[in-house]
């Protein structure tokens, strides 16, 4: 689907928390958190508009007080745009964004012209593009359309009508370099954790399984920070930053192991959280868990000094280096794969069962042509006709 569809959901899901705070309108976040397309908000705000208002008068100025309202809340799209140059940067933001604690605690304290602790509503999973992509022109909400582009500027009536904008945030204190064991999340300071440092994975709300979705979570989770826009979009400029250094330090972490494969994939997965680099989110698909994976890799922010305790390598003393260790980490991880497959293939290699050099020449073209591992292969062909078989059978 198409992300500008998002936009429309930003500006609903703000239109709720604004009647919700303004108005004293109860929101039942729990029917919310399952809503996947723009007429499901817009009926929620017209359900709302309806108890509220007595006549069109009413409603259109209420209409105008929302839209207000969420032109001063709401990142123009453009500044987003960058996300959409891969899965891996999408996941990567929304977990940069929910792993810092200052921008957290700016978020859940945001009682003013954001949404109040409590009614933050969370990222709808899309489940229909049908129902995302449809015209919502018949829903009243849409009435005033003339005020469409009420701008930054006009907040002076905004602002006698909600809590002055905290517009003071010490945003330049936030940066990539900030993600370390003493800023890292309250949980794993004192305890040892096999869950990644620095990943506030308990922020996390689920995640659909796609780009789409993660880029959206992102909007959402900026859209309610307690600051200005400006203030929002250098946040957006600052992860930017985070991530083109972390993309240009390692822009393939794990180019030795091929994780197309579900095995191999799961192996890394259980390497990761037995080396106290774990992500502790269940993911929804094979694809998925690699996107949690990198993105667990790209914000981890090294080792504790009491995770690095149970790490057994005498050769590598511990340092408070989110670089170093992950340097460190993926040689580690690189030579127990290579013994890994060693031990396979002897393993293979005494079950009996050989290929000719003929066979043998055919599989390493085959690995050539497609960058598959022979074991892939194999495996996939096997499993292509085995499947052959029992269609058969059943006919």
């Amino acid at each position: 689907m198409a992300l500008m569809d998002y936009r429309r959901l930003r500006r609903y899901n703000q239109y709720l928390g604004y009647l919700a705070v303004r108005y004293g309108i109860w929101i039942d976040t729990n029917t919310t958190k399952s809503y996947h397309s723009a007429a499901q908000y817009a009926d929620e705000i017209n359900t709302a508009l309806n108890s509220l208002c007595k006549n069109l008068k009413e409603r259109k100025k209420i209409i105008r007080e929302m839209k207000k309202h969420a032109a001063i809340n709401i990142v123009p799209d453009k500044y987003f745009d960058w996300m959409k140059s891969s899965r891996r940067a999408a996941c990567y933001s929304y977990f940069w964004l929910v792993s810092n604690d200052i921008l957290l605690t700016s978020r859940l304290n945001n009682s003013d012209i954001n949404f109040a602790e409590g009614l933050l509503i969370s990222t709808p999973i899309i489940k229909d593009d049908l129902l995302i992509t449809q015209s919502t022109s018949q829903w009243e909400i849409d009435v005033d359309s003339k005020n469409d582009k009420a701008g930054v500027e006009d907040v002076k009536g905004v602002k006698k009508l909600i809590a002055d904008l905290n517009r003071e945030k010490a945003i330049n204190t936030i940066n990539a370099q900030d993600f370390t064991l003493d800023n890292g999340p309250s949980a794993i300071k004192n305890v040892v954790s096999h869950v990644a440092n620095g990943v506030n994975f308990q922020s996390l709300s689920p995640l659909y399984d796609s780009e789409e979705s993660y880029i959206s979570s992102s909007m959402t989770f900026v859209d309610n920070l307690a600051m200005s826009v400006n203030d929002k979009i250098e946040v957006i400029d600052r992860l930017y930053k985070s991530w083109r250094t972390e993309f240009g330090n390692y822009p393939q972490p794990f180019s030795w192991i091929y994780l197309d494969d579900e095995d191999n994939l799961l192996w890394l997965w259980d390497y990761m959280q037995k080396s106290f680099i774990g992500c502790d989110v269940s993911p929804a698909t094979r694809k998925q868990m690699n996107d949690f994976l990198l993105a667990t890799f790209d914000n981890w922010a090294g080792w504790s000094k009491e995770q690095h305790a149970f790490i057994k390598n005498e050769s590598y003393s511990f340092e408070l280096d989110a670089d170093k260790n992950k340097q460190h980490f993926l040689a580690r991880a690189r030579n127990a794969w290579i013994q890994k497959r060693h031990r396979d293939k002897k393993a293979k290699d005494s079950s009996g069962i050989k290929l000719t050099a003929q066979s043998k020449k055919k599989l390493l073209a085959l690995q050539d042509a497609t960058g598959i591992e022979p074991n892939a292969l194999l495996k996939a062909y096997i499993d292509d006709a085995y499947k052959k078989m029992r269609s058969v059978k059943n006919d």
